[in-house]
């Protein structure tokens, strides 16, 4: 994800979803929001997409996502909702590579390893997951937004879209350098630090 260039393509500018089609992943709060953030932007400024890549392992996998479908068409965006069922990692990859934001609507996650994935990519993301250790400043700069209601998520949405290129790379490369942090490396280094301390009062 690292290797990916920081500068992009953003006409139009891409959101991404990355996960699996589950109910607590909040995929349709994520499509109601990309609607009111289109019904909100003004008409000189890019239209952008949003982006779906998840997994479907079950029939109620399936079954969420045919809703995920019905509802954009009700909402009038199906033109700018791109579905990606089960996607191959290289796939994954250049899609993200091509992404200008994340976005990730699950609430009391663990962690979130897509947040990570995102700021890895240099994309900035609108979420409502890990706020305690993933979407923290970097060297006093923003590295993404914290959003919960529809009204949140289209707001990060509408700022994303009208942020200038270079606020945007600066946001990008602290996001990066943010994941950094959760690399293996890292892990090893902290790691072998805790356990020389421990054997220091051994």
């Amino acid at each position: 994800m690292q290797a990916l260039p920081l500068e992009r393509s953003s006409n139009p500018p891409v959101f991404i979803s990355v996960a699996q089609f589950l109910a607590e992943k909040a995929h349709m709060l994520q499509l109601e929001a990309f609607s009111l953030a289109l019904e909100k932007l003004d008409a000189n400024v890019p239209r952008p997409k949003l982006q779906y890549v998840e997994s479907c392992r079950n029939e109620s996998h399936e079954e969420r996502l045919q809703k995920l479908k019905e509802r954009a068409v009700e909402l009038k965006v199906e033109g700018g909702v791109e579905f990606y069922k089960n996607a191959m990692y290289r796939e994954l990859v250049a899609l993200l590579g091509n992404a200008v934001a994340g976005m990730h609507g699950m609430i009391d996650e663990h962690f979130g390893i897509s947040v990570v994935e995102y700021v890895a990519a240099g994309a900035a993301h609108n979420s409502d997951g890990p706020k305690m250790d993933i979407v923290l400043e970097e060297d006093g700069q923003r590295t993404g937004f914290l959003a919960e209601t529809v009204e949140e998520h289209a707001e990060a949405i509408l700022e994303i879209v009208k942020m200038k290129e270079t606020e945007g790379l600066k946001m990008a490369a602290s996001a990066r350098k943010r994941a950094s942090g959760f690399s293996q490396q890292q892990f090893s280094e902290d790691f072998k630090l805790q356990f020389d301390l421990l054997l220091l009062v051994l």
